[in-house]
C-alpha cells in the first residue's frame, strides 16, 4: 500500500473516532437535561413542591413604624431578602399608601374656622327720621348726588340706577362716555342726568326709597336730611 493511501486511511480513522466521541457527548448531555425538559412542559402547579427551594411568603405591603417623633417605612424586597427603609422626621400631614392614610401629629393640629358671623347691622335711626326722609319732597343737590355715587354704587350699581329711574340705554350711554373714570363717576353723571331730566321729582324721598330696595333703610336715611 502506498504512503498516500495509508495517510488517507489514518485521517479517516481519526475523523471517525472524533465523530463517535462527539455523538457520545451529545447523548450524555441529552440524558442529563431530560428531567429539565420534562419539567418545562409541565404546568407550574404540577411541579413537585420539593423540586424548588422553599421561601417564606412575604407581604409586599410596606410596614409603617413610629419611633419617637420619626416615622419609618419598610418596603420588603424579593423573598424578604432585602428591604428599603425610609425615615421621615419633622413632617406633618403625610399620606402613605393607596388608601391615602392621613397621619397627623395631633399636637400640632390647629382648627381653623371661617368667620361666618353676619355683617354688622347699621346704626339704628329714629323711626320718625326714617319716615321723614322717605317722604321728603326736598330736591336733591349735587353734593348729595356725589354722596350717593360714592356710598351706594357698588356691585349692583346698574340695578340701583334702574330703581332710581334711569333706562338701560341712558346708563349705557354714560358708561361709554365715562368708563375710563370708574363706576363712581359714571354713577354721578347718570344721577346728574336723571335730575336734569326730572327737575321736579328728583327728591330726597324718591332716591331714598329707591336705595332702600338695595340697602337697609336705616343705612340710607342716616345719610340724608329730610
Amino acid at each position: 500500500m502506498s504512503n498516500s493511501r495509508k495517510k488517507k486511511n489514518d485521517t479517516e480513522a481519526v475523523v471517525a473516532e472524533a465523530m463517535r466521541g462527539k455523538t457520545l457527548k451529545a447523548i450524555e448531555v441529552a440524558q442529563a437535561t431530560a428531567p429539565l425538559r420534562k419539567m418545562s412542559n409541565k404546568n407550574l402547579h404540577d411541579i413537585e413542591s420539593d423540586s424548588l427551594p422553599y421561601h417564606e411568603p412575604v407581604s409586599s405591603e410596606p410596614k409603617i413604624e413610629t419611633k419617637g417623633e420619626a416615622i419609618q417605612i419598610k418596603k420588603p424586597g424579593l423573598f424578604g431578602n432585602s428591604s428599603t427603609t425610609i425615615n421621615i422626621q419633622s413632617a406633618q400631614n403625610i399620606q402613605i399608601g393607596n388608601n391615602n392614610t392621613m397621619i397627623i401629629n395631633s399636637s400640632s393640629t390647629r382648627r381653623r374656622t371661617r368667620d361666618i358671623s353676619p355683617p354688622p347691622k347699621p346704626a339704628k335711626v329714629n323711626k320718625e327720621i326714617v319716615k321723614q326722609v322717605l317722604e321728603s319732597k326736598r330736591l336733591l343737590d349735587d353734593m348729595e348726588l356725589n354722596m350717593v355715587a360714592a356710598k351706594f354704587m357698588g356691585k349692583q350699581w346698574r340695578r340701583t340706577l334702574r330703581l332710581v329711574g334711569l333706562e338701560d340705554i341712558e346708563i349705557e350711554s354714560k358708561y361709554q362716555d365715562y368708563y375710563s373714570q370708574g363706576i363712581k363717576e359714571i354713577s354721578y353723571q347718570c344721577l346728574k342726568y336723571w335730575k336734569q331730566k326730572n327737575p321736579d321729582t328728583a327728591t330726597v324721598g324718591h332716591i331714598a326709597k329707591a336705595l332702600s330696595e338695595v340697602f337697609h333703610p336705616d343705612e340710607v336715611c342716616d345719610k340724608f336730611k329730610p
